[in-house]
This record gives C-alpha cells, sequence and structure tokens, in this order.
C-alpha cells in the first residue's frame, strides 16, 4: 500500500497529511487507491497514470478521464469501498452497524413518521439493520444529489452481515465495477488496520 503513495499528487499528499489519526489516513489512502484500480480496470489504464484533484467538501475530481465516468467512494471504520461507472452518475454508502446505538433516537430525528413506523414495526438486529440501509439510502442519493441529479434514483444493495453497502445511480447500472476492502483477513486485497 505505502507503494502507492507515489501515485497521489501534491494536493492529495497535503490533505492526506492532515489527518491525526493513522487509521484516517489509510482510509482516505486506500480509497484514492481503489478509485485509481477501479477507474483503471474500467477504461484499461494504469491506475498510477490517473490524476485527481482534491475539492473541499466535496469528491474529488478525476482530471484526466472521460467526464462521463461516474465514481463515489466511502469509509466507515476499518471499511473503504468504492463504485465506478463508464456513463452512470453515483453515489455510494457503507456504514458499519453499530447495535449499540440508539437508532430509534437517530431515526426519530432524520425520517419521516412513516420510516420510522416501519423501523419500530422491526425488533433487535432486523430494527438495526434496516435502520442502517435507510440511514445508506439517504447517504448514498444525497451523494448523488451533490453531483446534480435529483430524480431518478436506482438503489442497490450489498447485503453482508456487518455492513450497510447501497448504490444510488441516475440510471440502472449496466457495466459497474464495485469493489470493497475490509480490516479482515483475507477480506480483500487491503487491509486498514
Amino acid at each position: 500500500m505505502q507503494s502507492c503513495m507515489n501515485w497521489l499528487g501534491p494536493e492529495e499528499l497535503a490533505r492526506h497529511a492532515t489527518f491525526m489519526r493513522p487509521r484516517r489516513q489509510r482510509q482516505f489512502l486506500i480509497g484514492r487507491i481503489l478509485l485509481r484500480f477501479a477507474a483503471g480496470r474500467l477504461l484499461g489504464v494504469d491506475p498510477a497514470s490517473i490524476m485527481l484533484t482534491e475539492r473541499k467538501n466535496d469528491a474529488p475530481f478525476l482530471r484526466n478521464v472521460p467526464s462521463s465516468l461516474g465514481y463515489s467512494v466511502s469509509h466507515s471504520g476499518p471499511w473503504v469501498a468504492c463504485a465506478v461507472s463508464r456513463k452512470v452518475a453515483l453515489g455510494l454508502d457503507v456504514e458499519m452497524r453499530d447495535a449499540s446505538r440508539d437508532v430509534m433516537a437517530l431515526a426519530e430525528a432524520v425520517f419521516d413518521t412513516d420510516e420510522c413506523a416501519l423501523l419500530n414495526a422491526k425488533e433487535g438486529m432486523l430494527q438495526i439493520t434496516a435502520f442502517y440501509e435507510r440511514w445508506s439510502m439517504r447517504e448514498a442519493a444525497f451523494k448523488l444529489a451533490a453531483r446534480g441529479y435529483q430524480d431518478g434514483r436506482h438503489f442497490s444493495f450489498f447485503p453482508h452481515p456487518k455492513i450497510s453497502m447501497v448504490l444510488c445511480s441516475a440510471q440502472p447500472l449496466d457495466e459497474t465495477f464495485f469493489h470493497d476492502c475490509t480490516e479482515e483477513e483475507g477480506d480483500g486485497p487491503f487491509s486498514v488496520q
């Protein structure tokens, strides 16, 4: 992973240096590596050749790829995920499920009454799973909306026992490359430890 540090441009290196916690530095680095690998694979180019420009409070801008390329990166705890599409705008969210959180209190603060009623009808892990799926749907849709897409949302869910992962796209997906990495040995090519 450290060998890929030279792929980062000056802006990325400067941003990487601002993160005080080692885990956050690794999340950032792995996100940038995954984005380059996924875009490189989809476009048939060397991942190291893909140049990114940092944007404040926004996803990075990929400078030397087709403008039609859709992409999104997300992280939560030890999880980092990336999605790339040749022609479809994307918003991706990954969230670790935390059974110790009061998900109903959070839901009542952000969800409407119908959504809260649906969650209230569930118990235990079913309620927690449903909360995080809804939360991830909102986050993924927010990322897509930040790219100017308000309508035509399509959601893809990636079932996993520990996380909620939702991809929101402006159109139905076809040529989408999806890859995730985890902290757990053998679950992915990179490790955030």
